[in-house]
């Protein structure tokens, strides 16, 4: 006998490859790979580098008097190169995983046993990894180009800044997810399968709405702040966010009980 308390998955056990993954999956994964070559490489042919490619360079364009690019500067490019590829990989993987957990890409091929509650947390985090890269990585870009002064526009900062914000409070936000369900959760929380979104089988906008809420509302207070990300420029949009989403299930639920 089944568990009724157990969701089912709508699809059959079908055993995948690799083979199965689609073109988008096997480009992450070679840019991540690659990425990672170059990390571990550039120690030992930044030199080359810099004597074929940046040397070159800096005879054909007119540098300030009495500047000398540094030798080592090519193993510091190559290790950035790397770096950015690796990071690439990775955003366009959890691109890619959103867009399957969303139903816009086909068959699912790396998701298509795991539970809801996996997938909310699952595409939540897929979801953060790239708004955190779209503002961290430019702004590590940045940050080496204007070394020597201040960048010219302030507001790219800040907007950069706010976006790594986005995707790190996004992630916490997947990890509370995980706690909406199973046991006397599961029972308290058995509204959202059934009321608003739930109406169209999509509760799982609602599970997410509250850990928007929760995310927001905790990360509000300091105590909880980690080390390397305070979130109070948008905790409160993510907060207000979460209550516009449910406050919209209204729509879905007057659709609903007018029925045929």
């Amino acid at each position: 006998m089944t568990n009724p308390n157990v969701p089912q998955t709508s699809l059959p056990r079908v055993r995948t490859t690799f083979a199965d993954w689609g073109l988008a999956y096997k480009v992450a994964l070679g840019d991540v790979a690659f990425g990672v070559l170059v990390l571990v490489l550039s120690p030992f042919v930044g030199g080359v580098f810099y004597t074929l490619a940046i040397e070159p360079l800096i005879s054909r364009v007119d540098v300030p008097e009495g500047w000398r690019a540094d030798p080592q500067s090519g193993t510091t490019l190559l290790a950035l190169l790397g770096f950015y590829l690796l990071a690439a990989g990775i955003c366009i993987f959890g691109v890619r995983l959103v867009l399957e957990l969303l139903g816009l890409a086909g068959a699912p091929a790396l998701t298509r046993r795991m539970r809801p509650r996996g997938k909310l947390a699952l595409g939540a985090a897929a979801a953060g990894t790239v708004v955190y890269a779209a503002g961290t990585l430019p702004a590590i870009l940045l940050d080496e180009l204007f070394t020597h002064g201040e960048f010219p526009v302030p507001w790219i900062a800040s907007a950069l800044d706010a976006t790594s914000q986005a995707g790190g409070l996004l992630v916490l936000c997947a990890l509370i997810t995980l706690f909406l369900g199973g046991g006397r959760r599961g029972a308290l929380l058995r509204w959202t399968d059934a009321v608003g979104w739930g109406k169209m089988r999509w509760g799982w906008i609602n599970k997410l709405a509250l850990a928007l809420i929760a995310g927001g509302l905790v990360s509000m207070f300091p105590f909880f702040w980690t080390p390397w990300m305070p979130f109070d420029d948008v905790s409160d949009i993510f907060a207000s966010t979460g209550v516009i989403l449910l406050v919209l299930g209204i729509v879905p639920q007057f659709l609903a009980s007018r029925g045929p």
